[in-house]
């Protein structure tokens, strides 16, 4: 029996490799003398069993323990079926299955497969892995895993996308409002400011070609104050000085104080916001036009001191969208505690100055100024009253006022520009 299976092995192993068959021979002899029965062979060999469901990579196939005379019975039924040839290839590969046992665990891992790589077209969301398919039970054959190669996935086609050219604007240019500045009325506007308690006296206007002062040609009325209220007056002939006094039939709620004739044209076609009290100023938002008003006064002459603010007025004057600020501010050190109309210390001073932006450019111009140099003098305390269009130009001229003892100083002034200098039109004593 043992030469059968020799000659068995010889004619089904492959050629090449005598070592792998020696081996097989050696370790069959082996096995077959160290049996305790010399007809049942305790060496066993493997063959798969029974039809198992699909294995995956990783799963261990179980071989069934079978004898070797099991295994030579029927090969020598096969060998009457289907002759030496098929009994020789399934003797082999028997053989072959027990030479690739683990002899101590007796079982056959089955090494997992190597993951096919996808090919995946260019656009596609997901990719489909290729199915490696289970093992498959063929008779006295070994299964052996069998990977299949991925399917080729056509590229998918994207319609191509026109990008329309960007269309390109014409670059728009916001002009910066210009200047309302038109041609003065020929008509006749008078300013009044308070004399005494129940008259004003016309302190100045426009007599319809030229700023004026001290007119006696009054008009008629109604009138208006700075603050927008209207009343009538009665107007009185020229006295011995030739100055003419205006009552108020009506006395408006909130004083008179500068006010002109109404007009045909709006006034104050811009509202002249004034920021606060002389007490509200002394805030520290305010201090960069005490500053200012100090570097302006110091360069006139006055004492480098920190003046106190009387008044700070935003408006816009010529109609351009941009605010001019007018500011009055002033440092008076009397001599004497006032008793009447005291000098004050030389260094004193009080200035009114406008201040204009330009883009990021911010100028000042002195509109008036005391400033008491060599020797003590008496010096007004400017303030600003308001503003309004006098001549119906469109543009607004600055009214203002310097408080004195019974008496105060009248301005009007033409508040210029960046490019122009500002300039008194008229300027009135009048008494109170």
């Amino acid at each position: 029996m043992f030469d059968d299976i020799k000659e068995l092995i010889d004619q089904a192993a492959p050629q090449p490799d005598h070592v792998h068959r020696d081996e097989l021979w050696q370790q069959f002899q082996h096995d077959a003398s160290t049996a305790a029965a010399p007809k049942t062979w305790p060496t066993t060999v493997l063959r798969p069993p029974a039809p198992q469901p699909a294995v995956k990579p990783s799963d261990t196939i179980i071989l069934e323990k079978v004898t070797v005379a099991d295994e030579l019975a029927k090969r020598r039924n096969h060998r009457r079926r289907y002759g030496l040839f098929a009994a020789a290839a399934a003797t082999v590969l028997s053989v072959a299955g027990f030479a690739a046992v683990n002899r101590n665990g007796k079982t056959l891992q089955v090494a997992p497969a190597a993951q096919p790589s996808s090919t995946i077209a260019d656009g596609d969301a997901t990719s489909t892995a290729a199915t490696v398919p289970p093992l498959t039970e063929v008779p006295t054959t070994v299964a052996t895993v069998v990977t299949a190669t991925p399917s080729s996935v056509p590229p998918k086609t994207s319609p191509a996308t026109t990008v329309a050219a960007a269309t390109t604007l014409p670059a728009t240019t916001v002009p910066k409002p210009a200047s309302t500045v038109g041609v003065p009325t020929t008509k006749l506007v008078t300013v009044l400011a308070p004399d005494y308690v129940e008259t004003m006296t016309a302190i100045g206007g426009w007599d319809g070609k030229n700023f004026v002062k001290l007119p006696t040609n009054v008009a008629p009325g109604p009138y208006q104050t700075l603050t927008g209220e209207k009343f009538d007056v009665e107007i009185s002939k020229p006295d011995a000085e030739g100055d003419v006094h205006v009552t108020p039939k009506t006395a408006p709620a909130n004083g008179t104080g500068i006010s002109f004739s109404s007009t045909s044209w709006s006034a104050q076609p811009r509202p002249a916001r004034s920021q606060g009290d002389p007490e509200a100023l002394k805030d520290a938002r305010f201090n960069t036009y005490r500053e200012e008003a100090s570097r302006l006064a110091k360069e006139l002459g006055a004492a480098n001191v920190m003046p106190e603010l009387s008044s700070v007025v935003r408006a816009d004057l010529d109609g351009d969208g941009t605010d001019e600020v007018l500011v009055a501010a002033s440092y008076i050190d009397y001599v004497h505690p006032p008793q009447g109309p005291q000098p004050a210390t030389v260094g004193s001073f009080s200035i009114a100055y406008v201040r204009h932006v330009v883009g990021s450019t911010v100028t000042s111009t002195v509109l008036s100024s005391v400033v008491v140099k060599g020797s003590p003098s008496v010096v007004p305390n400017l303030v600003i009253d308001g503003a309004a269009d006098i001549n119906g130009d469109g543009v607004m001229e600055v009214l203002g006022s310097g408080l004195l003892w019974e008496a105060s100083n009248y301005y009007c002034w033409d508040a210029g520009t960046v490019d122009r200098s500002p300039k008194v039109l008229f300027s009135v004593l009048a008494n109170q």
